[in-house]
Order: C-alpha cells, then structure tokens, then sequence
C-alpha cells in the first residue's frame, strides 16, 4: 500500500454498502487497493480521468464491475450527494 493510501483506508466504513469516487483516479492504483481491502464486497468504485491513455491502463487492470469514465473534472457529470466518498 502506498504511503498516501493509508490515511484514506483509515477513514473508508468497509462493513457496509459505500459508494466511492475518485477523481483523476489515473492508472487505478488507489481504485485497485480499495477492491483488493474490500473483502465483503460493499464497495461500489467509480474512478474518472481526463486522460484516455490513463483509464485504459486502469481498465487493464481493474476488474469490470469498477466503472471508469473519461471526465473532465471541472465539469463533472456526477448528480450532488451521489457517493459517500470522493477521492
């Protein structure tokens, strides 16, 4: 786990259905820790990038059920109150 991950997982309730976003999620390492800790399988992960070349290389190694979404973070598509984290 990457230095910067640990403060994030600290604050994540893995016990019950969470809705997560990251934003300018990349190539999906963060999105990929938080599947490989979610061992109940309550999470339900979306990361969005504004770099094509980025979110295929997420999408390589991320599993399907992790929605990837090429965005523009300054014009986000995401309704208000949608996820109980955005990363």
């Amino acid at each position: 786990m990457k230095r910067f991950h640990k403060p994030i997982f600290n604050e994540i309730n893995f016990s019950k259905k969470t809705k997560l976003l990251d934003i300018s999620c990349g190539t999906g390492e963060l999105l990929a820790e938080l599947k490989n800790k979610d061992k109940k399988q309550n999470l339900s992960l979306k990361g969005i990038d504004l770099s094509e070349k980025m979110l295929a290389i997420a999408r390589q190694k991320l599993p399907p059920s992790i929605v990837l979404e090429q965005q523009n973070v300054l014009d986000l598509k995401e309704k208000d109150n949608d996820y109980d984290y955005v990363i």
